[in-house]
This record gives structure tokens, C-alpha cells and sequence, in this order.
């Protein structure tokens, strides 16, 4: 099992072109592939990921690139995520302006549409 570095997620997500998204799973999939692991520690890609997602809004506030697009990532039911530090708000915005759709379902998630 690989237990990826923040930064290995980071170099990653970077890989995810404008328009596109990615899964968290399919995240997982591709860095313990990369790795020639049977998988990727979903525990603490979360955590990482989270970390990446916040050094990334510190870098935006600044006035500096991202580190990494974060808000390219979805989890697996193409939900955004709740726990990110900016919150799916701010992940839903970046989408809209990537030329994603995305709603609001009836229980107040987000949802990625195209």
C-alpha cells in the first residue's frame, strides 16, 4: 500500500487539465498505479489532500499560483467535498469557471454535473 506525501498528491492533482475533474478514488488509483502499489491509503490521501487544498488557498491569497488545482477533485459520487479549508463554495465557484456545471441537491450538497 502506498502512503503518498502531500506533494506527491499535489504533483497529481497538477496533472488534471482546466475542464476536467478527477475522483478521489480515481486519485488513489492512479498515484498507487504510478507506484507500482495495489493502492493508495485513502486515510491519509484525505488528510493530505486537505493540506494540499490549504497551502493552495494560502498561494490564491497571496497572489501566487496554486500549488495544485484542488478543485478539480471530487469524491466519488462526483459530490464536492465538505471538509476542504475553502469549503465546496469555493470549489464550486473554480468549477463554474473551468466551465463545469454544478448544483445544489436537496440535501444541500454539491454536485458536480459535466
Amino acid at each position: 500500500m502506498l502512503i503518498p506525501t502531500p506533494m506527491l498528491i499535489a504533483r497529481e492533482i497538477g496533472r488534471v487539465p482546466a475542464g476536467e475533474t478527477i475522483s478521489t478514488a480515481e486519485l488513489r488509483a492512479r498515484m498507487a498505479q504510478s507506484h507500482q502499489a495495489q493502492s493508495a491509503c485513502a486515510m491519509t490521501t484525505g488528510i493530505f489532500f486537505n493540506i494540499v487544498a490549504g497551502a493552495a488557498e494560502d498561494d490564491l491569497a497571496a497572489g501566487r499560483a496554486a500549488l495544485a488545482p484542488w478543485w478539480r477533485v471530487t469524491l466519488p459520487d462526483l459530490t464536492l467535498s465538505p471538509k476542504t479549508p475553502a469549503g465546496p463554495e469555493a470549489q464550486a465557484e473554480r468549477l463554474k469557471a473551468e466551465g463545469h456545471r454544478v448544483m445544489r441537491d436537496a440535501r444541500g450538497r454539491w454536485l458536480l454535473l459535466s
